[in-house]
């Protein structure tokens, strides 16, 4: 639920959110720190594309995905159950 996302930049963002969650320390006040290039670099893209448009689109995509609700539901083994999985 929520707005509709764009596939390409929305899905680079979330994988570069992925990476950097996995791949950094958290700061003693529990956020992650890294600055604008590195985590281009982690979203997939060339240093060289790093510019006021991709922050934009980047600040954009952020603000979409903070305001969706990913849930994933499977059927079960079991009969009649499912297996759900709700990020919200």
């Amino acid at each position: 639920f929520g707005p509709r996302l764009d596939m390409d930049t929305d899905f680079k963002v979330w994988l570069g959110i992925v990476d950097t969650l996995a791949n950094t320390f958290l700061e003693p006040d529990g956020t992650v720190r890294v600055n604008f290039i590195d985590f281009a670099f982690s979203c997939g893209l060339a240093t060289k594309r790093v510019d006021s448009r991709l922050r934009k689109r980047f600040s954009d995509s952020l603000t979409r995905l903070q305001h969706t609700h990913f849930q994933f539901i499977k059927n079960s083994t079991v009969e009649g159950k499912k297996v759900k999985i709700d990020m919200s």
